[in-house]
């Protein structure tokens, strides 16, 4: 059952990589005074001491950059996230693939689980109880 637990938390993560590359991608071309601007965020894992991981959603660092005003003539500058979206394309992909991985994971153990309980069935002469 730890197997399912460390691939559970390892789906987990990667759904919550994804929802924030896709978060920072939305918001990407928002502009506005630095207090009103979306922040960009990201995406940090540590293992646990009993398998899996654990996931903490931060600011990027920064989290907006300054970016010309088309309406000003040197007055008050907007801001944008600090959003890259090679960055975050790359940041999908991953996401993809850990849960790709972590999937499979779940369809061998399951196998494997069925495969045990066949086998324990034979010995029984099929009957369990």
């Amino acid at each position: 059952m730890r197997i399912l637990a460390i691939a559970v938390s390892g789906m987990t993560a990667a759904r919550q990589r994804l929802t924030v590359a896709a978060e920072n991608t939305v918001h990407m071309l928002d502009r506005g005074p630095p207090d009103q601007v979306f922040r960009a965020r990201m995406v940090t894992t540590k293992a646990t001491a009993g398998g899996g991981v654990s996931v903490a959603i931060n600011e990027r660092r920064p989290a907006v950059l300054p970016v010309p005003n088309p309406d000003s003539t040197g007055g008050v500058s907007l801001f944008a996230p600090n959003v890259d979206p090679v960055v975050e394309a790359v940041e999908m992909i991953r996401a993809r693939t850990a849960f790709a991985a972590a999937a499979r994971l779940v369809s061998v153990e399951s196998e494997r689980s069925h495969r045990l309980l066949d086998i324990l069935d034979t010995e029984d002469g099929g009957h369990r109880g």
